[in-house]
């Protein structure tokens, strides 16, 4: 099933299908492993690799795990030094496969990072946290350094409302957001807030609510006479899952989000599909093919479902697995790559083209003369 808009004919230079890989995880930031493994907090936890990396790290160690622990995050003591070793400034991504907020993680060991964060203003770090509560009650004790960008992780709708408004309590110079794995529609541009005041975070207000009308309909005052001014989201990254299991996103909810962040010119990265990618010619005798329609239902893993006709409309996209890993199709959305990045440079610090990534300078050098980079 052809995709609207959609092209499937995507041509990329050899050095691209080279680096696919490290795009596909990395996004051009650095890790910066300081803890190993995560608690699961919701269903956007279920297929996350934190807990095999740690049991990866303890191997190499050679430490054998313990079942009592399993699923909290383990605190890399040695990491801390890693930051003074980097000769380049950097942008560096804390605990990607973890969570530094998490329960497990003492309070002590979080300023700790921070303080090491502080003490190296020439690099760039962000943390994501699915624990914004807690983030925010350690942030407000030790407020962020202003080379760190704060971030939530959010799934779907309920949990975007349900933790992006903490990021907003907190006096940090830059906020971003995660939707991966994307596992329903986010409307990224409003959330309710509990007192029915409406956050505007990629407009950076709120809007005041003055309650029913005649009729019983919700009223608010004009966006032009907002409630609060706020800083505005500097980032929205989305992308699929990947693991066991994969659930893959209608490319309507991706869709959703590139086209709020593009009307409010917020930055937006797309992550890839995942392990699963869109497919106009499905093999309908394939067991592992999947149906996506709009409202959420995902059908198929059995030729039996995945070809009932009488359950597909003209909205249900179909989803094959890939089968060599990471292919350049599953980073394009409608035949295009999305990589923008904000400009987030240290306080005091001019970045050079010499001080990027080696992926961010790669990027640039192949980007056509005189286009900006897709985003």
């Amino acid at each position: 099933m052809a995709l609207p808009g959609e092209s499937f004919e995507i041509r990329v230079t050899d050095r691209e299908l080279l680096r696919r890989r490290e795009e596909s995880l990395s996004h051009s930031e650095r890790p910066w492993n300081v803890v190993l493994g995560c608690q699961p907090v919701s269903e956007g936890c279920r297929s996350c690799l934190a807990q095999a990396r740690l049991d990866l790290h303890n191997a190499n160690a050679g430490q054998s795990v313990d079942w009592s622990k399993r699923g909290a995050g383990v605190e890399i003591e040695q990491a801390l030094s890693e930051p003074a070793a980097w000769t380049t400034p950097q942008r560096a991504v804390i605990a990607p496969l973890a969570d530094l907020f998490q329960p497990s993680v003492s309070g002590i060991f979080v300023q700790r990072v921070l303080k090491v964060v502080a003490a190296h203003p020439q690099h760039v770090f962000l943390v994501t946290s699915r624990y914004p509560q807690r983030m925010r009650e350690l942030l407000l004790a030790t407020p962020p350094p202003p080379n760190l960008s704060i971030g939530i992780s959010a799934e779907d709708a309920a949990s975007y409302a349900l933790r992006l408004p903490y990021l907003f309590d907190i006096a940090a110079r830059w906020r971003h957001v995660v939707l991966e794995p994307l596992l329903g529609p986010v409307d990224v541009e409003r959330v309710e807030l509990p007192t029915r005041d409406l956050l505007w975070p990629l407009q950076g207000l709120v809007q005041q609510y003055l309650g029913l009308d005649a009729g019983q309909r919700p009223q608010w005052l004009p966006q032009s006479d907002p409630l609060r001014r706020l800083p505005r989201l500097d980032w929205v990254i989305a992308g699929g899952e990947r693991g066991q299991s994969p659930r893959p996103p209608h490319p309507d909810w991706v869709r959703a989000v590139r086209d709020a962040c593009q009307r409010r010119g917020v930055p937006f990265f797309f992550r890839g599909w995942g392990d699963y990618v869109p497919t106009r010619k499905p093999d309908l005798e394939d067991p592992q093919l999947m149906v996506v329609s709009a409202d959420g239902t995902r059908r198929g893993r059995g030729a039996g479902s995945s070809i009932n006709r009488f359950a597909i409309d003209g909205s249900d996209v179909h989803f094959a697995k890939l089968p060599r890993g990471d292919e350049p199709i599953q980073f394009f959305l409608d035949g295009q790559r999305h990589l923008a990045v904000p400009e987030q440079r240290a306080p005091q610090q001019r970045q050079s083209a010499d001080d990027a990534s080696v992926l961010e300078r790669e990027l640039r050098r192949l980007a056509p003369k005189g286009r900006a980079r897709a985003g």
